[in-house]
């Protein structure tokens, strides 16, 4: 998958997949966690841990397919599990780390463990090239879908429950592909070999007090693209910050850049300031609801 700029956080070195480290990463790491186990994924190998033997035999089984016995791999999911996280404010959810960044938290736990399947899958699915793979949140409501910045991913405690009430829900996937030739976002289905059988062994685990389903699979109506400023930006300036936060599908990157100016021209281009959370949901929330 040839890049534009940006996107700059995946490296495959000696097939390992190699994830930044971030300042939270000793905390994280203090937590108990089961020995790391790997799995093959595309011509990537991903090591994974779990914060509980059951939680990882459980994961182990829905993976089987594609586990391989090598101990050296490096973390890069990290799941855990409500209650097995002293000392937090944060009780009663579930977290999926990617490299020391939490990249899911939610009270259920198939969604937990959905969105590892889907962070697993889009690593396959981002190198057959078909969608180009931006850098940011995928927000989806009854309109369509709006591209935002990944901030939104990071400080998603802020927002999640302000988009929830107004029915929009936060794809749970670490890149937002894009269908440039018909300005859609794209939810894949997984593309991985999983027994599901362990389904009611993830909802032993941990029980959630309402179900929190991820998007469904599907191709999105783009209605809007999100940008940190107090002021609209031109088409020109959204289609320079577009193309830094966007992997290109195949070789000819001319052409991906002409179709994402083409994308980003004909969607309503979202200023966000930083405040309130309202600064940020609100403006995203007209643009992504019918009212």
């Amino acid at each position: 998958m040839v890049g534009a700029t940006g996107v700059d956080d995946l490296d495959l070195e000696q097939e390992f997949l190699v994830e930044p480290e971030t300042s939270c990463v000793d905390n994280l790491n203090q937590l108990p966690w089961e020995p790391t186990f790997a799995v093959d994924v595309a011509a990537f190998r991903v090591g994974i841990r779990a914060s509980s033997a059951e939680l990882s035999d459980v994961l182990q089984t829905l993976l089987r397919a594609h586990v391989v016995e090598d101990p050296e791999t490096p973390v890069n999911f990290s799941v855990l599990l409500a209650g097995e996280q002293r000392r937090s404010r944060n009780t009663g959810f579930h977290f999926l780390y990617r490299g020391s960044n939490a990249h899911l938290r939610t009270r259920d736990p198939l969604r937990l463990v959905h969105g590892l399947v889907g962070s697993l899958s889009s690593l396959a699915v981002a190198s057959t090239g078909r969608f180009q793979a931006v850098q940011g949140v995928a927000l989806v409501g009854d309109s369509g879908a709006v591209i935002a910045p990944m901030t939104l991913r990071e400080y998603r405690a802020r927002f999640e429950r302000r988009f929830a009430l107004r029915g929009v829900r936060y794809v749970d996937l670490p890149w937002v592909f894009l269908d440039a030739a018909r300005s859609e976002i794209v939810v894949p289905e997984p593309v991985l070999d999983l027994d599901w059988s362990v389904t009611d062994s993830i909802t032993d685990l941990a029980r959630a007090p309402r179900p929190e389903a991820p998007v469904p699979a599907g191709a999105y109506p783009l209605c809007g693209w999100a940008f940190f400023g107090n002021h609209e930006l031109t088409a020109a300036q959204a289609v320079a910050i577009a193309a830094r936060d966007t992997y290109f599908s195949n070789n000819d990157p001319q052409q991906c850049l002409s179709d994402l100016a083409a994308v980003v021209s004909g969607v309503q281009r979202i200023p966000l300031g930083w405040g309130e959370p309202s600064t940020i949901t609100d403006p995203i929330l007209e643009v992504v609801t019918n009212g």
